[in-house]
């Protein structure tokens, strides 16, 4: 399964951050000119929270103009979910869609790493699955390729005969056995940082 420091190495670990007595405008002027949805805001090298472009629509543009004194502070999500480098990518889904965030901060060992969008964490999911695809492809032709799922990701092994006969042919490890054989332990889960620094 991908791992969030498997994705950060592919997508790169650029993170564009604000301070929180910054205007607003500047803010919303930044993502613009990265093309990115989020900031994080940062007082030295500390995550103070997430400023994003729907926080901006929905406490700043909705209610008319305004003052060029608004600041990030005004506006920013301080309640920060964040993900650890050694999380999967299936993982992460879940806590975005369950705590509606769409970008995760991640930190290891107290710093900050990179962060995430849920775009990221889609494109990575479309890419493991064209890949299971593929292989299901050579499976169904021929190809010589087992199969097994394991937390909700394909892994292959070579060896299994797509026709060889019912009884001749080696069962494909189960879930179980795998999990069993690699001695899986559960991933720990997302951590949120209420209002304090990492």
């Amino acid at each position: 399964m991908t791992t969030i420091r498997q994705l950060l190495r592919e997508k790169g670990d650029k993170v564009f951050s604000v301070r929180p007595a910054d205007p607003v405008y500047d803010a919303i002027r930044k993502m613009a000119e990265e093309n990115i949805g989020s900031l994080v805001v940062m007082e030295g090298e500390t995550l103070k929270g997430v400023v994003t472009e729907r926080q901006y629509a929905r406490h700043v543009a909705l209610k008319g103009p305004v003052s060029p004194a608004t600041r990030v502070l005004d506006i920013m999500e301080t309640t920060i979910f964040y993900a650890r480098p050694e999380q999967s990518v299936a993982e992460c889904m879940a806590v975005m869609t369950n705590k509606r965030v769409r970008h995760l901060p991640v930190i290891d060992d107290g710093q900050l790493i990179g962060i995430i969008s849920i775009g990221d964490l889609v494109k990575s999911t479309i890419s493991d699955q064209n890949f299971v695809i593929d292989q299901l492809e050579h499976f169904l032709h021929g190809g010589t390729t087992s199969f097994f799922l394991v937390s909700g990701c394909a892994h292959f092994e070579r060896g299994y005969d797509a026709h060889a006969s019912l009884d001749g042919a080696r069962r494909a490890p189960s879930v179980q056995d795998e999990i069993t054989r690699r001695g899986r332990k559960p991933a720990p889960a997302l951590g949120s940082l209420p209002n304090h620094a990492v």
